[in-house]
């Protein structure tokens, strides 16, 4: 029969074992958690971005007058979400023979990404300015991205902030 030398039995008990196993989990879990809203914060504020160039791009062409293929006469550029379709944004030409699509322009939101509200602000030609200014909102994950156009064109920069 063998002596103990005194020394305690070495190895870990069960019990600390699991204790030790359910830390890790709680720290992934939370480190995990802490990804995927950084990730859905950083896709927002691309998306918001984006739609920013939207406006910027309505802005340039209407003050430069790029007439669409098949415009007679410009009228203005216009920056749209449709109400059925939250998700979309498109950039139309009107002219006085109709309205035209510019199809390089059309831009499908990322899940979960959408818009508050449906809006439609116009770019004036001639006059400049804007018509239906106001502010912009979207939202996802209790996120919200809100930027401001005013009467004269002039975006603000627009951030992210948590959504009520």
């Amino acid at each position: 029969m063998k002596k103990s030398c005194g020394l305690p039995p070495s190895g870990f008990t069960l019990i600390e074992l699991l204790v030790s196993i359910a830390i890790m989990i709680l720290l992934v879990g939370g480190g995990v958690a802490a990804y995927v809203r950084l990730n859905s914060r950083q896709q927002l504020l691309r998306t918001g971005r984006t739609v920013q160039e939207y406006f910027r791009a309505a802005q340039k062409k209407a003050r430069v007058e790029d007439k669409p293929t098949g415009c007679d006469h410009l009228l203005s550029y216009e920056v749209l979400v449709p109400s059925n379709a939250l998700n979309q944004i498109q950039l139309i030409g009107e002219c006085q023979n109709g309205t035209y699509p510019v199809t390089s322009y059309n831009f499908t939101f990322p899940s979960p990404v959408q818009s508050l509200a449906s809006f439609n602000v116009h770019f004036l030609v001639l006059q400049g300015g804007v018509t239906n200014a106001g502010t912009i909102t979207l939202i996802a994950n209790n996120l919200q991205f809100n930027f401001t156009v005013d009467q004269g064109g002039d975006m603000s920069d627009g951030a992210v902030t948590s959504y009520p």
